[in-house]
């Protein structure tokens, strides 16, 4: 499963930089899933988007392995 991090109130200065909530996250230990850092602002809405086409991206992989096998089991019994 995928983790996307969404670095909030990049419409301000003086915001936390992306090395920096990685670091605090301890992100760089996570070698199991993918995972990703976004600078947004929920004011404006700016990168929200592109956040929301990566996990998009990342997950209907999985959601279309997971419709198939329930659809195979369906057929199949």
């Amino acid at each position: 499963m995928p983790l996307l991090v969404l670095a909030n109130k990049q419409d301000i200065s003086d915001v936390s930089s992306e090395k920096e909530i990685s670091e605090v996250l301890g992100l760089a230990r996570i070698k199991e899933r993918d995972w990703a850092i976004f600078k947004c602002s929920g004011f404006t809405g700016a990168g929200l988007n592109e956040a929301l086409d990566w996990v998009v991206e990342k997950l209907a992989p999985l959601l279309w392995n997971r419709l198939v096998r329930l659809y195979w089991y369906d057929i199949n019994h």
